[in-house]
């Protein structure tokens, strides 16, 4: 593929752009203001492709262009690169160091691949997404003399149960720090960054984009039972959904149920095996965006549950999740970990903090106050405002027109 000459920002992303929502909202935001864009990315997820490439014709319309590098086929080149990368991880579980070739083959199959597609991009600014990425946009960038900017989504340092797992990444995040660095949650920014013995990122809320006449859509029907959506990039066990399920058994209410993610068949198997006549569950998989806004805009009640034995990462984090609950007006039940109790702060009367364990008495009332919690949705989607992709568009905005001009 030709390249034009140089680009303001290079986005470099693991996996596809369907599945990585914040980097779409970033790039899409740019390019609205007249920014070229230019996107590496791993051609992988086979069921998040044709959403995928349904944004890429849209991203088409502006100054954009895409590089991948595909893994939906078993060629000799994706056969080697994941053996090596197998064989590199059981190495890793046993030495415990890496020379520097090894610790890019051991992190990931795909970035020596990215680093070989990536060699002819000119940028201003090469942005990293996840912390594999990080060694790729230092060598790019280091070609063009270009700066590094790396997004925070999560605590990365313990991200996993995994030790092994946390030890590799960090040594990824230390050797190849960026210059700036933009972060997910302000609780996350900081932890990452006094880890790193700095002190400086910029907080942007993983919000979504918010449909247009967003209150003309709210549909309030008293004769519908009480209705949960939860999702995630996987539907399974350890996130709490465990003890909803039980506690949904256990008052035996009339319930619609949506779960939108990739659903781990063990986890699917035990909430079949559930005494729920009464429940109407969706198991949607993975959907785009725009149709995760639907089954959220009608349910009453958002989850952002998580199990007390939760790592790090989650416990501090704001979650997509539960901010687009809060823009579309669900009364969001969150258990208290430090990331949703900031949350909760920042956007009062949007729901209720819980203990997990409590969670069936907090449902009946939930059951109780339903006409009550219909009738405040359209208040609360405009308490969610001060939180909206428009807010924090204005500081992406301003944190890529300094870093472009610094």
């Amino acid at each position: 593929m030709k390249l034009k000459k140089t680009f303001d920002f290079c986005f470099v992303i693991s996996d596809l752009l369907s599945t990585t929502p914040r980097a779409y909202r970033a790039i899409k935001t740019l390019l609205e203001k007249g920014f070229s864009v230019c996107l590496l990315y791993n051609r992988r997820r086979i069921n998040a492709i044709p959403y995928n490439d349904s944004q890429l014709l849209e991203l088409s319309l502006y100054d954009f262009q895409a590089i991948s590098t595909d893994w939906t086929k078993t060629t000799v080149k994706t056969f080697f690169h994941k053996a090596q990368h197998k064989l590199l991880r059981i190495w890793q579980k046993f030495a415990g160091s890496h020379f520097p070739f090894m610790l890019l083959g051991t992190m990931d199959y795909t970035i020596l691949p990215q680093l070989c597609a990536g060699r002819k991009i000119k940028a201003k600014v090469f942005v990293g997404h996840r912390p594999a990425t990080l060694p790729v946009i230092s060598k790019l960038s280091k070609r063009c003399r270009a700066k590094t900017w790396f997004d925070i989504e999560d605590y990365h340092f313990e991200e996993s149960t995994n030790l092994l797992e946390n030890k590799l990444t960090s040594e990824i995040i230390n050797k190849y720090p960026a210059q700036v660095y933009t972060n997910a949650s302000q609780l996350i920014g900081k932890a990452f960054m006094a880890k790193l013995g700095e002190n400086e990122s910029v907080e942007i809320l993983n919000s979504p984009f918010i449909s247009d006449n967003l209150n003309s859509k709210i549909e309030i029907e008293n004769v519908k039972p009480i209705s949960f959506v939860w999702f995630s990039q996987s539907v399974t066990f350890g996130r709490g959904l465990e003890t909803f399920f039980d506690a949904l058994e256990e008052i035996q209410i009339a319930a619609n149920v949506s779960l939108i993610g990739e659903i781990d068949q063990k986890f699917q198997a035990f909430i079949n095996k559930k005494k729920l006549s009464n429940v109407k569950i969706k198991f949607h998989g993975f959907i785009p965006e725009n149709k995760i806004v639907e089954e959220v805009l009608s349910a009453d009640i958002g989850l952002a549950i998580e199990s007390v034995t939760v790592d790090y990462s989650r416990r501090i984090a704001i979650t997509n999740k539960i901010l687009t609950y809060a823009i579309y007006g669900n009364f969001i039940l969150a258990t208290n970990t430090h990331g949703q109790i900031d949350f909760m702060n920042r956007v009062p009367n949007c729901g209720k903090l819980i203990e997990i364990e409590n969670i069936t008495e907090c449902l009946l009332l939930c059951v109780e106050n339903l006409n009550k919690l219909r009738k405040e949705k359209g208040k609360r989607i405009l308490q969610a405002q001060s939180v909206n992709w428009q807010t924090q568009q204005k500081k992406l905005l301003s944190f890529a027109k300094n870093t472009l001009s610094e």
